[in-house]
């Protein structure tokens, strides 16, 4: 398997496969009528009339916005994991899903789509539902693209610990006091 070594691309990655989930389980919603947009109509929103969101070239807007924004939140996700560690990686990953739904979906969206497309109880909790598997799926596509992450760390802290007894000498050991060269004339 080819391992992506560049956190960056790791991330945009690990972003559009998770973007790739959620939006499954936002088109069954949609076919199941409990809801009644997909999330690239809801994106076009914020940017396009009613009357362009429901168009094909109103969907390739809300389609690229969608993918751009969920590469993007990818990249942050894997720095955040690489600052703070793959323990409870999961539950990192369903934090930050629900932390990207209250923030961009309901805040944000809620604002800029408000009157072109109605929310309904039941829209908005598959767009819950949705972040959250959205979550699960950055935390899963994350242990598997970065299986090597651990490594990195404690290569890193070995190297530090490594310097750390090179620079604790026994006090028995002396230098001699280092001789300024004369200048020269």
């Amino acid at each position: 398997m080819l391992m992506l070594k560049d956190r960056v691309v790791i991330g945009l990655a690990v972003g559009i496969l998770a973007d790739a989930v959620k939006l499954a389980f936002n088109y069954l919603c949609f076919k199941l009528n409990f809801t009644d947009a997909v999330f690239w109509q809801i994106v076009a929103g914020t940017v396009l009339s009613r009357a362009d969101i429901f168009s094909p070239l109103g969907l390739l807007v809300g389609a690229l916005a969608d993918i751009v924004v969920t590469s993007l939140l990818g990249s942050v996700f894997i720095y955040l994991i690489y600052l703070t560690g793959k323990e409870s990686l999961y539950l990192k990953g369903i934090g930050f899903g629900m932390f990207v739904w209250i923030n961009f979906f309901v805040i944000v969206q809620g604002l800029l789509v408000q009157g072109k497309i109605p929310p309904t109880p039941t829209g908005l909790l598959v767009t819950f539902a949705a972040h959250f598997i959205f979550g699960l799926a950055l935390a899963f596509f994350t242990q598997l693209l970065t299986a090597n992450f651990g490594e990195e760390k404690e290569q890193e802290s070995q190297s530090k610990h490594t310097f750390s007894i090179k620079k604790s000498l026994p006090a028995r050991v002396r230098f001699k006091k280092a001789v300024k060269p004369e200048k020269l004339r």
